[in-house]
């Protein structure tokens, strides 16, 4: 790995990466191999991470809290957390990280327009399967009845929380995919 600043270009920082896979896409819900899936934890980040050690630490959460069933998981975000600036934002300011983005999230992973793989390890949210299906089988959006995953919640303008259907001793570890990675809503655009 190797980090170099290039001539003349104020603050742009170039990194140059090694892999053996051809890294098509820093979207997260496209990355479609190893290589790929490295190169979008190195732009962006989820709730939480794994360590070294493969334990789950704070990532945009700064805490969570876990219903006694394990049925309910209720992060609070880390306040510090800004996107950069950039023109998809209506000013060209970054704006901080809200409790919506992380809905939209997981919302767009049902998408029609997105491969399935990441919305197949969030199917016990409450709600996501239905509305999962309806994104992929109700074709004219305007006879869709779904406007959101009922299972994932926004209290707050600082948490998010998951409902489960079941109890999933993985949850926490699925978030920590790359697949789950947060980004701005504005990031995706259109298409």
């Amino acid at each position: 790995t190797e980090v170099e600043s290039e001539p003349n270009s104020g603050s742009f920082r170039q990194l140059v990466i090694g892999e053996y896979q051809s890294i098509n896409t820093l979207d997260p819900l496209f990355a479609d191999n190893a290589s790929a899936m490295r190169a979008v934890q190195l732009v962006y980040e989820g709730l939480v991470r794994l360590d070294n050690s493969g334990t789950v630490v704070p990532g945009l959460a700064k805490d969570w809290q876990v219903t006694d069933d394990s049925l309910e998981y209720s992060f609070t975000l880390r306040s510090d957390i800004y996107y950069h600036d950039s023109d998809i934002f209506s000013a060209g300011t970054g704006r901080r990280l809200a409790p919506t983005d992380v809905k939209y999230v997981f919302e767009r992973m049902a998408k029609s327009s997105v491969p399935p793989k990441a919305a197949k390890l969030f199917m016990n949210i409450k709600g996501f399967d239905s509305y999962y299906q309806e994104q992929r089988e109700v074709y004219y959006p305007g006879d869709r009845r779904l406007e959101e995953v009922s299972g994932i919640t926004v209290p707050t303008d600082s948490t998010v929380v998951f409902e489960l259907n079941t109890p999933d001793p993985h949850f926490m570890k699925k978030l920590a995919t790359p697949l789950a990675a947060i980004y701005p809503r504005e990031a995706v655009g259109d298409t």
